[in-house]
């Protein structure tokens, strides 16, 4: 699910993750205002500030899943992997169906060496994500090819 789709309250795949969001509608909303500013600042390459927007929403909300991922997203990018993978686990334990946290997952594992954690968290996503018609074909492409080397 992309990240616009996210963020205008489609923010979890799974019933789970949607009923956490529900909880407090006035602090998710809070929290996912952070999130878009973050957003727009990694899109700027402000991945620094980026990463202290979403800081700031899941102080607000720690239940934000999209501030986690968007949050491990700019930690990988910035190739802190050791930081970036536990936001992709926290973001998986919110919603196990969002295979952008799995991707992110997947990718950190890989860089950091874990193999076999590796593997099962690309199949992971690419189970999720052959059923998102909205999932960029670089991404399904690259987990393939990656897969494919790790095996």
């Amino acid at each position: 699910m992309s990240f616009w789709k996210k963020l205008l309250g489609q923010q979890s795949t799974s019933d789970e993750g949607q009923k956490r969001e529900s909880v407090n509608p006035d602090k998710t909303q809070e929290a996912m205002t952070w999130v878009r500013s973050g957003h727009n600042l990694r899109a700027n390459a402000a991945k620094e500030e980026a990463i202290r927007c979403f800081d700031k929403a899941l102080e607000i909300d720690p239940e934000c899943l999209l501030a986690w991922v968007e949050k491990g997203g700019c930690l990988a990018y910035l190739y802190r992997y050791e930081e970036a993978l536990p936001c992709f686990v926290r973001a998986l334990e919110i919603d196990p169906q969002d295979a952008e946290a799995w991707y992110g997952k997947a990718e950190a594992e890989d860089k950091l060496g874990r193999r076999e954690a590796a593997v099962n968290s690309y199949r992971q996503f690419l189970a999720l994500a052959s059923s998102e018609d909205e999932w960029d074909e670089i991404a399904i492409s690259d987990a393939q090819q990656r897969l494919q080397e790790l095996e």
